[in-house]
């Protein structure tokens, strides 16, 4: 085996090994709000097999049918180590390193050993790669099938008529892993047909092996359409339905269209992708001008790639609903033009020579152009270019046409660029590259040194609160990986909106957002009208997060038809949760949860009340509370402020370490003089790094 083999192989598992560093915690807080509620419902069948014997407790959810293949692994996984989100999140691991072996492979099919090696560093250590390896949303599963037919398809086109038919059968397991490849599948045929016009294969080689291509496609659909689809097409068409509202809301709208293309330029998935998306689209023109000419210096790979991000990223440009897990799959062929660009340029070859240009490249360049101004339009203007997008429209499409003018005038007028050594730009290639793993590493160690288990801790305290009940919203199953209650997934207009819902299940408890879910059960399920609130979830502890997630900020725990909690001057912390507080079960409190301060999060709001009345006179309040340990010594734990309502008047109080008792709960007294009956809220900080939990907030006037 050859030395660089061996590195390769050392590099993957090295790459593969770090992965499995806290594999349960929660992604970090830019991702979508999707990237934490969809794993669990994939695992969702596995789960109820595993744990209730059954796959199927419930006739309306069951998203195994469409991502049958990773769905498998799931339940071998959790039949081996048990339900939880670790052995959740091994499959996606497992596929993430098969991926990164194909994509060796692909590239030293494609170029050689060198570029193999250092496109795997350069995949290994992408910090969304890293991170969906980690996430059981089916996305890592997709993506190894879709490059493994790539794979076979590069080995087909040599003459393998099993591999070009291997190709068309891998690319429907990638459709039966996660739907939304769907769109790949013409692409595919499409980048097969133009290679085939850039080879000049003749007539009768070409439909020799379309048809091959065809027929391992069309082999795979025949097994998947009795034994999947047909037995469970109802799965496939609430969900289609339900995908095509929010993918599809701006349409035929042709406003609102430019408005979301607008709003993803190419090279803005992520900030750790931008200098290496920039560089990437400056390399389309390179291999657009390569395809017309009809140059060796491109290769199937690159035909393909050009296909795929091209066509790929202009449709996933205007759709409404666009989570960040829709653009990672462009990294690839992202990539693959990346380092075949770099093979290119420190091969020592003269430039292209013709001057000529078509129409049809012209515009491929003036639709590139458009990407990468719109972009910077975006950057600089945000948020003014919605609200004049027309002016901000013509600026790109002028900007556009000088560009291709510029690109004109360069080709066919300027001799002295053809004189600059290939070399250079392929060392700029290798430098951007440098740079994109460094700050891409960066990325992922800060990420491993500072996980949240948010998730994990829901999970385990539901546990030891409720465990062999059963609960009902999107989130309950996503919080119901590391205990046993039964989860029933609830959606409006998709699933389980018959009103008698909660009471045919024998459904005691709901955990649902505030905005969405909350008002749906209250309005649709009689039973939530015995509903009592237990606590207060605020899941997302980012400053950074806040205005994304701004309608989504608080996950409601209710228990349908159990006894009320608090009273008109007693308060239930967990019910108060701050931005940055978190409700733990506890069962030494007065409701069985208490606010916790998450000491991580120190001089940011734990507790938030709503305004209520103060006599004027003397005041006093109470506040239960305790720290995780006792401290010897005097250390401020955490700064009460009382504030009217008019925002005129604060007073403050510093509770410190010794005013405490540990472990054990302590009722703090703060008497509080106002000068006329007026409102007031009190809001608790953290003031350091102790961890304090806050049982309730009682008023005496």
């Amino acid at each position: 085996m050859k030395k660089i083999t061996l590195i390769s192989i050392l590099l993957i598992l090295i790459i593969t090994a770090l992965k499995f560093i806290h594999l349960d915690a929660d992604p970090p807080p830019f991702m979508s709000v999707a990237e934490y509620g969809d794993p669990a419902q994939y695992a969702y069948n596995a789960r109820n097999k595993v744990l209730f014997g059954e796959w199927e407790i419930d006739e309306k959810w069951n998203l195994m049918w469409l991502t049958i293949i990773p769905h498998s692994f799931t339940y071998l996984s959790f039949s081996i180590l048990g339900v939880s989100y670790k052995s959740m999140n091994l499959v996606p691991l497992l596929f993430s390193f098969l991926i990164l072996i194909i994509c060796y492979l692909i590239l030293k099919e494609s170029f050689n050993e060198k570029i193999a090696l250092f496109g795997t560093l350069f995949f290994g250590t992408n910090f969304l790669f890293f991170l969906y390896s980690r996430i059981a949303d089916r996305v890592p599963e997709m993506l190894f099938f879709a490059l493994f037919s790539i794979y076979f398809w590069l080995k087909g086109l040599k003459g393998s008529k099993l591999s070009m038919f291997l190709s068309g059968f891998s690319l429907w397991l990638s459709y039966n892993s996660k739907p939304k490849i769907l769109y790949f599948i013409p692409i595919f045929f499409i980048a097969h047909l133009l290679e085939l016009i850039r080879r000049r294969e003749c007539l009768r080689e070409a439909f020799s092996k379309s048809l091959i291509l065809f027929s391992g496609l069309l082999s795979a659909i025949l097994i998947w359409l009795p034994f999947i689809y047909l037995p469970h097409h109802e799965i496939y068409q609430r969900f289609g339905s339900y995908n095509q509202r929010i993918l599809f809301a701006g349409f035929p709208d042709l406003s609102k269209i430019l408005f979301y293309w607008f709003s993803r330029a190419l090279f803005s998935i992520h900030s750790t992708l931008s200098l290496f998306g920039v560089f990437v689209t400056f390399i389309l023109f390179y291999f657009v001008r390569n395809y017309f000419q009809r140059k060796d210096e491109i290769s199937p790979l690159e035909v393909m790639s050009l296909s795929w991000v091209g066509i790929g990223y202009s449709s996933h440009s205007i759709l409404f609903w666009r989570p960040l897990r829709y653009y990672f799959d462009f990294l690839f062929p992202m990539g693959f033009l990346f380092f075949g660009f770099i093979f290119r340029m420190l091969k020592k070859k003269e430039n292209l020579s013709s001057k000529k240009i078509n129409i049809f490249e012209a515009l491929l360049y003036f639709y590139i152009s458009l990407f990468i101004f719109g972009h910077f339009l975006r950057r600089l203007y945000t948020p003014r270019i919605y609200q004049n997008l027309p002016k901000y429209l013509l600026i790109d499409i002028i900007l556009s046409i000088i560009s291709v003018l510029l690109i004109f005038i360069s080709i066919k007028y300027l001799n002295f660029l053809r004189k600059i050594p290939r070399v250079i730009f392929g060392y700029l290639g290798i430098l951007v590259a440098v740079i994109t793993i460094f700050i891409n590493s960066k990325e992922i160690f800060y990420y491993l040194k500072n996980p949240k288990f948010q998730l994990k801790i829901i999970s385990e305290d539901f546990r030891k609160a409720f465990d062999g009940s059963s609960m009902a919203g999107v989130w309950a199953i996503s919080t119901s990986m590391n205990n046993r209650i039964k989860a029933y997934h609830c959606w409006p207009r998709v699933t389980n909106t018959d009103p008698d819902f909660l009471k045919n299940k024998k459904i005691k408890f709901a955990f649902l957002w505030d905005d969405i879910e909350t008002p749906f059960y209250m309005a649709n399920f009689p039973d939530m009208k015995n509903a009592v609130l237990r606590a207060r979830y605020h899941i997302y502890h980012s400053i950074t997060e806040e205005p994304y997630n701004h309608r989504r900020k608080f996950w409601n725990l209710f228990e349908i038809g159990g006894k009320p909690v608090g009273g008109e001057n007693l308060f239930e912390a967990e019910l108060l949760t701050g931005p940055f507080g978190f409700p733990r079960y506890d069962k030494n409190a007065s409701n069985e949860f208490v606010l916790s301060s998450q000491k991580k999060f120190a001089s940011y709001p734990v507790l938030s009340s709503p305004p209520f009345d103060l006599k004027k006179g003397l005041n006093e309040i109470f506040i239960k509370i305790k720290i995780e340990k006792k401290i010897d010594g005097k250390i401020p734990v955490c700064l009460m402020v009382l504030e009217r309502d008019d925002g005129k008047v604060k007073r403050r109080r510093l509770v410190y370490s010794d005013e405490l008792e540990g472990e054990n709960f302590k009722e703090l007294n703060w008497r509080v003089e106002v000068q006329r009956d007026s409102k007031w809220k009190i809001e608790i900080f953290n003031y350091s790094q102790i961890d304090f939990f806050i049982d309730y907030v009682k008023i005496n006037r």
